[in-house]
């Protein structure tokens, strides 16, 4: 498993999103480390937290600017938002479950790839409707 860094490649354009996405580089990088951390059990738990809310609150955030920007995939888009915090709602159950069996490992792979996938691909399908949205007001 190998940690990937925020770079300009993840940039949108929206300071706003941009911001959201350096942080949940971010949360997910301490988690990352913790993971690393032999006996960690109650640093990760607040990690997994931590991410869960963060998530949830730049979710609604994006879809606001979504929704103002009258991007034409919003429903898909926040479908996809639905479906990863559930994942992850239910890895954090596991995980507080039985801390010892859970697999970090798989959890971190996930939420790496879903990182980097979810911003270069759905993410940066909306941009140019928030870009358009900026430049109307």
């Amino acid at each position: 498993m190998q940690y990937v860094n925020w770079s300009d490649k993840f940039l949108t354009g929206n300071e706003s999103i941009d911001t959201d996405h350096r942080k949940l580089f971010s949360l997910i990088g301490d988690l990352y480390g913790y993971v690393q951390i032999e006996d960690a059990t109650n640093e990760l738990d607040i990690a997994i937290t931590e991410l869960v809310d963060y998530v949830h609150a730049h979710f609604e955030r994006e879809e606001q600017l979504m929704a103002a920007a009258a991007y034409p995939d919003l429903d898909s888009h926040k479908e996809e938002h639905r479906k990863l915090q559930k994942r992850v709602l239910d890895y954090m159950a596991s995980y507080r479950a039985d801390p010892l069996a859970f697999d970090l490992d798989e959890f971190m792979e996930f939420l790496i790839s879903w990182l980097k996938n979810h911003i270069l691909k759905s993410d940066m399908a909306y941009v140019p409707y928030l870009l358009r949205e900026t430049k109307e007001t």
